[in-house]
């Protein structure tokens, strides 16, 4: 068993090399899976956010819309685009000057 353990064997060499191209190849497809559920699941803020106005609009269709929908108070993005670039506090905010009637 020694003799395995030599970085002079070739057989050795072979299976270090196997060994951790089979690691490469785990790494990689963790760091798909990963990639896919990060662009797949929505951040929390904006999962919150999104429910907020559910609540606002009083559906989820409506609120969909609004959402989607390119505003002035969002640089003339929507909602859903502002929110990807770290505003959702911002959104938040708009949501509860709707929800209160505060327009100005």
């Amino acid at each position: 068993m020694r003799e395995l353990k030599s970085s002079e064997n070739p057989r050795y060499k072979a299976l270090m090399v196997k060994a951790l191209a089979d690691l490469d190849a785990q790494l990689s497809a963790l760091s798909a899976i990963n990639a896919s559920l990060r662009a797949s699941a929505p951040d929390a803020a904006d999962t919150a956010v999104t429910a907020h106005a559910v609540a606002v609009f009083g559906s989820r269709g409506r609120a969909t819309d609004w959402l989607g929908t390119p505003n002035h108070l969002f640089g003339g993005k929507s909602p859903e685009e502002y929110m990807i670039g770290g505003g959702a506090e911002e959104v938040e905010k708009i949501l509860v000057r709707i929800e209160y009637g505060v327009f100005s």
